[in-house]
């Protein structure tokens, strides 16, 4: 269903990502990625460097204007609502496991109007949602 590079550590999976060697970068890894920031840095720092590694990442494949900054945050701010209701869950693959709709990425969309979340304003910076707060229970 879905890719977690279950072949290596997240130490691995974090170090390969800042050099941009990973050849395959589906959703789920973003995912795995957001969790092994948020485990070892905690949120702020976490935001820091998924959003240093995810434009590096657009740069390398010849398309930075494929970095969209409310994306990058409001997934991670999911993740980290999701870790609060799921506290005993101990990785991305659990997490995926037990919160499904995390494995869709187009399940932010929920939260947010399409003109919103498509607009140039999300790209470049942060737009909180304006359907549902990432806390709602939907």
């Amino acid at each position: 269903m879905f890719s977690l590079s279950l072949t290596m550590t997240d130490t691995e999976l974090l170090a390969r990502f800042e050099r941009i060697e990973l050849d395959e970068f589906r959703h789920a890894d973003h995912v795995r990625v957001a969790w092994a920031y948020l485990e070892r840095d905690g949120a702020g720092p976490a935001l820091e460097a998924l959003v240093r590694g995810l434009k590096a990442v657009a740069l390398a494949k010849g398309h930075p204007e494929k970095f969209h900054y409310t994306l990058t945050r409001a997934w991670l701010d999911l993740i980290v609502v999701e870790r609060q209701r799921h506290p005993d869950v101990t990785s991305a693959a659990d997490l995926l496991a037990r919160v499904p709709a995390l494995a869709d990425p187009r399940y932010v969309r929920r939260f947010y109007a399409d003109a919103t979340l498509d607009g140039e304003a999300a790209r470049r910076g942060w737009v909180p949602p304006d359907r549902w707060p990432f806390d709602a229970t939907l």
